[in-house]
């Protein structure tokens, strides 16, 4: 199953170096269609991770909660359908609760929309995430209270989370999330727990991709929740950073054995 996935990150990989081949695009797709739906996947479930931390399942989306003295901080409220049922499953498991801070871990919309339904008090996101905004139909996002750049140390209600600046790796405006006292790490879209991404990941700077896992996993910490599918440990996002690795010399040995001009 582990050389399956390779081979099919690899075809992924080609096809962004030489150009959109749809045929290709089409076949890698259906291929990996099981790992984005079925048992497990499909549906949603709030889940207790530790006395601090808790993660809620949309589908293949997951975001995380987390528990202060000041209130709720949630990151990432993905879309409005999301949004709504992480309201009801807060009103239900934390009553009377607010959310003190909603907080988008990078600019892109399947990550910020839906976030009104929470009525955060204060809501972060990076400072160039207006620039980007602002050139589509934004509708839905709930617009920031803060905005910070690099890497900025949050305490909220006696809880340090700190937002880890990845640069120009999954967009310019991305954000990992450590919170030592947990020893916990929430990434959105950088790595997986034994899953793989669609089309090699959307919109992603391969250099600085690879840098920011080797960042994260530079860090001490034991529990590494990723934006999508399962959560799981340090060793899963080690194993995913290394499959990446893997894919991309893979593609890169077949592009050059091909002697394809300009491709270096």
């Amino acid at each position: 199953m582990k050389k399956l996935i390779i081979i099919l990150m690899a075809a992924t990989a080609i096809t962004s170096i030489v150009g959109c081949n749809a045929f290709v695009l089409k076949t890698v797709t259906k291929t990996v269609d099981p790992y984005f739906h079925g048992p497990g996947i499909d549906g949603t479930k709030f889940e207790k991770i530790n006395e601090t931390i808790y993660t809620y399942r949309w589908n293949w989306y997951r975001n995380v909660i987390i528990v202060t003295e000041e209130g709720l901080v949630v990151i990432d409220p993905m879309n409005a359908e999301m949004s709504a049922g992480l309201k009801k499953a807060l009103d239900q498991h934390f009553p009377g609760q607010k959310v003190h801070t909603l907080i988008y871990s990078h600019y892109h919309l399947d990550h910020t929309r839906g976030g009104s339904v929470l009525a955060p008090t204060h809501v972060i996101a990076h400072e160039k995430s207006p620039t980007y905004w602002n050139a589509v139909n934004h509708d839905g996002v709930l617009e920031p209270t803060r905005y910070i750049a690099g890497d900025t140390t949050l305490n909220i209600g006696g809880v340090e989370i700190r937002a880890l600046y990845l640069g120009l790796s999954h967009t310019d405006t991305l954000y990992a999330f450590h919170i030592p006292s947990e020893r916990l790490v929430f990434t959105a879209d950088l790595g997986l727990v034994k899953a793989v991404a669609p089309n090699g990941v959307p919109d992603r700077y391969a250099p600085g991709y690879l840098a920011a896992m080797n960042r994260i996993i530079a860090i001490d910490f034991d529990t590494f929740v990723p934006s999508h599918f399962a959560y799981g440990t340090k060793k899963d996002l080690i194993d995913w950073r290394d499959m990446m690795e893997e894919s991309r010399r893979l593609a890169y040995a077949i592009v050059q054995k091909s002697g394809t001009p300009g491709v270096h």
